[in-house]
């Protein structure tokens, strides 16, 4: 696709925001002024843009903005849409990104009525290359620069008396840039295309109020001669829903998967996925859930079944000062999960000063991956609109630590 093409996709959002408020339909917009420094010792070299050559970035302090936009309203009866819109742009930095200028669009359309929920959803991510780095891409055997990705997807739910099915189909298309060494080691760049199909169905009985069981089955297709990513696997379930009353509530699942194809290790053809989640509320001020993961896969072989991985986490959140613009809170966490090193725990404290100015401080530990913190004071003038400051610091155990500070706006209207 051309560059008057891609051209014409980013500007097309930002006419639709521009005019449609005419219509009296609800947005949502939020933009931030962003500086970013890090404690790197030395300079990096990156490759970007049409010409494969490295640009070297120094560790001063960078600039970039990031603006979100969304828009939502009503067609016809039981018809609504959703139009999204985030750009980020950048200077080229030591932050991990894969792109300092993006722009990333979403188009959605829904029907609803008693019994049927429709989603249509085209999406566009479109890349600047002279500010977006080479990646090696699954499923592709060059080193890539994207340049446009196309998601175009449809997710049907529907109600059939006891019967419930739903629906879902997503169809990727990447439009890329790649290198090839031509003679005396000149690097040339080609334009190619990678696209893959996702689709996923399920059939549910409901037995009781609180039971069903279903049948399910996800398939993904790479459209190319390469089928090491392609796969298909078939699964049959049964779940437990029961909210005993406004202070309890339990839901939980337990799926077998046939994964009966070439990229997974035949001792993880029967693989079994466990899930609970456990809600509690005491009075109005606190409330917490836990939530427990288990995937595990059968060895015909051995005839034993082998853990894969556990995830544990549990959240916890106290709320006060309720008689304010917003709740004060305290929300505190932990997850477990050392089979693939998601080891957390975190905290968050939000707590109203005076005159609707809100101040609010988190802090992540991820054992031996990060740490980071983060402040950020909020001034709100309606409950639709507010300013605010917002610094993040993150220590990286294996790579420089970064910091982020970001001056923005939310607006509702």
């Amino acid at each position: 696709m051309g560059s008057r093409m891609k051209k014409i996709i980013l500007i097309l959002p930002v006419i639709f925001f521009t005019h449609f408020h005419l219509f009296g339909l609800t947005q949502w917009m939020q933009v931030s002024l962003r500086n970013f420094t890090t404690n790197a010792e030395h300079d990096i070299d990156i490759i970007t843009g049409d010409i494969p050559q490295a640009e070297t970035i120094d560790t001063a302090s960078k600039a970039g903005i990031y603006w979100q936009h969304e828009i939502s309203g009503n067609l016809y009866k039981n018809i609504t849409f959703t139009v999204e819109n985030d750009l980020f742009v950048s200077d080229l930095s030591h932050e991990f990104k894969n792109s300092y200028f993006f722009n990333d669009a979403r188009f959605k359309l829904y029907y609803r009525n008693e019994s049927q929920y429709l989603k249509i959803q085209y999406a566009n991510r479109t890349y600047n290359p002279a500010a977006t780095k080479f990646l090696n891409i699954p499923g592709v055997e060059h080193s890539t620069q994207q340049q446009m990705v196309h998601n175009t997807a449809l997710h049907y739910k529907g109600n059939h008396g006891r019967f419930n099915i739903s629906l879902y189909g997503n169809l990727r298309n990447l439009d890329y840039e790649y290198l090839t060494i031509e003679e005396n080691d000149l690097y040339e760049s080609e334009s190619a295309w990678d696209n893959d199909i996702y689709s996923y169905a399920e059939l549910s009985y409901k037995i009781t109020d609180i039971w069903k069981t279903f049948i399910s089955g996800y398939y993904k297709n790479d459209l190319n001669s390469l089928d090491e990513f392609d796969d298909s696997n078939p699964g049959i379930g049964l779940e437990f829903d029961n909210r005993f009353d406004f202070f309890n509530a339990l839901k939980t699942k337990v799926v077998y998967y046939n994964n009966n194809f070439d990229s997974i290790n035949d001792k993880k053809d029967h693989y079994f996925l466990t899930e609970a989640r456990y809600t509690k509320r005491f009075g109005n001020s606190l409330s917490g859930f836990v939530t427990y993961i288990n995937r595990s896969c059968y060895d015909e072989d051995q005839s034993q079944i082998f853990r894969i991985s556990n995830m544990l986490r549990v959240h916890a959140k106290y709320s006060y000062l309720m008689h304010n613009m917003k709740d004060s809170f305290i929300l505190a966490g932990v997850k477990y999960n050392p089979e693939n090193e998601g080891n957390l725990i975190f905290g968050e404290v939000s707590q109203y000063l005076f005159k609707d100015i809100y101040l609010t401080a988190g802090a992540k530990y991820a054992g031996d991956l990060f740490g980071t913190c983060s402040a950020k004071c909020e001034y709100f003038m309606t409950p639709l609109r507010s300013i605010w400051l917002n610094n993040k610091f993150t220590d990286f155990n294996n790579k420089p630590a970064q910091n982020i500070i970001s001056l923005g706006t939310t607006l509702i209207f």
